[in-house]
């Protein structure tokens, strides 16, 4: 298993790039399996002003999707106490990813989001 997996302890504000020293395979961006967020406040952190920003995240999971392999998973937790901003733009994002990818029409989920100030 140390040869397959390699986990990356890192800001997601740049996404980390992939090089032969932190993969193992050629073709980075087809051999990663797996990216997980766990965004919002730094756990057990006292300091409630250390936290991830929207756009950061926003751009970070779209760099994290295109390296992805075919059958990868996106994993992303948001907390809407920490910042209900955040909370929804990666909840519509990430819904309208899977949109995206999937064959179904996604013009009807783009039409229904939101405005900015009916968040």
């Amino acid at each position: 298993m140390k040869n397959n997996v390699k986990i990356i302890h890192a800001s997601h504000a740049p996404l980390p790039e992939l090089n032969s020293d932190t993969n193992t395979n050629t073709d980075a961006k087809s051999s990663v399996s797996l990216v997980v967020y766990n965004l919002g406040y730094l756990p057990g952190s006292e300091n409630k002003h250390t936290s991830t920003e929207m756009i950061t995240s926003i751009y970070s999971i779209a760099d994290a999707a295109l390296l992805l392999r075919v059958g990868g998973l996106l994993s992303v937790m948001a907390y809407p106490g920490s910042s209900y901003m955040e909370y929804n733009a990666v909840k519509y994002f990430m819904e309208g990813l899977a949109m995206f990818s999937s064959k179904t029409d996604w013009r009807d989920f783009v039409d229904n989001l939101p405005n900015d100030d009916e968040l």
